[in-house]
Order: structure tokens, then sequence, then C-alpha cells
């Protein structure tokens, strides 16, 4: 498996049930939309995220995001 087939493997499994179905179905409605479409609710993503939600985000971002150790 490539890493990037792992690194989504893994993200999926971990996600609730529901959060799962939701992220499918968004996927699904943006599917046949065009790329301006598309990178207009690219930027939109993050903008209600919760500020102060990890400490050391900046330093720790690939770690939270993709489970990539720091070395």
């Amino acid at each position: 498996m490539s890493p990037y087939r792992k690194i989504v493997h893994d993200l999926v499994e971990d996600l609730p049930e529901d959060k799962l179905r939701d992220a499918i179905e968004a996927l699904e409605k943006i599917s046949g939309t065009d790329q301006g479409t598309a990178w207009d609710l690219w930027g939109k993503l993050g903008e209600d995220a919760v500020e102060g939600a990890w400490p050391d985000a900046s330093e720790n971002h690939d770690a939270y995001l993709y489970r990539v150790k720091r070395f």
C-alpha cells in the first residue's frame, strides 16, 4: 500500500460512522461541480475551527493531521 493510501485508510478507519457518512455526503455533493466551486469550498475549510484545540499546532501539524511522527 502506498504511503498516501495508508494515510487516507488510517484517517477513514478512525472516523466515527456518523462523521464518515457526513464526509462521504459532502464529497458526493461536490463531485460534479466545476473547479471554481470546488476551490471556493476548499477555501472555506477550517473557517469554523476552534482556536486552541491542539497545543503547539504549528509544530505538530503533520502529527495531528497525518499521524506523521517528528524525528
